[in-house]
């Protein structure tokens, strides 16, 4: 990933209101971007899974943004280091998984 490094945090804070009540998910494209650049940092990771609608839709734009890379992209870390398994858990699924636990401990 070519450039200035990009702050995420300002982004961030507004993230998921605008994906949830405002229908915009430009938020998705930057989380595709940071999680690209830790793969750029550490390798890429050798699985990447995930558990809800934006998280499929991260996993799908991290997958165009690989094919653009091509031959650049950062290859495979080796499964002694690096990242093995990138596991992507969508807040809508994690806050109606709380909402049927009705348990104290969801969200920290």
């Amino acid at each position: 990933m070519d450039g200035p490094p990009v702050r995420y945090g300002a982004r961030a804070t507004h993230a998921a209101q605008e994906l949830t009540q405002e229908g915009d998910q430009s938020s998705l494209f930057y989380v595709a971007r940071a999680l690209m650049e830790l793969q750029a940092s550490h390798g890429a990771a050798r699985r990447v899974m995930g558990v809800g609608p934006a998280a499929a839709a991260v996993r799908s734009i991290m997958s165009r943004m690989r094919s653009e890379l091509g031959a650049e992209a950062p290859p495979p870390s080796p499964s002694e280091q690096g990242i093995d398994t990138l596991f992507i858990i969508d807040r809508e699924v994690t806050t109606s998984r709380c909402i049927q636990k009705s348990s104290s401990s969801c969200g920290s």
